[in-house]
């Protein structure tokens, strides 16, 4: 009857044990990803190119609007390659509200200098 109950006690412990080692190994590995996504957010802000604009024409196709310094680079991104559309040198950025102004009016205002 003891060597029962010393049997079940250390299962109980060993149990115990187990749960006590899983939650540390996840709370650890909660910790080292908010760490590396620190670390790599936080360089984020230094880089000189930022994306202004991305459009996607399907999974591995895409237009891509770039800032690089004072230039504005309009880009083909494809699987293969990326190809150089147009480089701006000057480019309002503003907000155009699609929704109320038709397409060729949108390309005008953006088509003046």
């Amino acid at each position: 009857m003891i060597n029962e109950y010393n049997n079940s006690s250390v299962l109980v412990f060993n149990f115990f044990i187990f749960l006590f080692a899983a939650i540390i190994i996840i709370v650890l590995a909660y910790f080292a990803t908010r760490l590396i996504s620190l670390k790599f957010n936080g360089h984020s802000y230094k880089r000189n190119i930022k994306i202004i604009e991305r459009f996607s024409f399907g999974i591995d196709k895409s237009l891509v609007l770039i800032e690089l310094g004072d230039y504005h680079y309009f880009l083909y991104v494809s699987k293969n390659k990326i190809e150089l559309i147009d480089k701006i040198e000057d480019l309002n950025t503003e907000k155009i509200d699609a929704t109320t102004k038709s397409f060729d009016n949108i390309l005008s205002k953006l088509g003046k200098k």
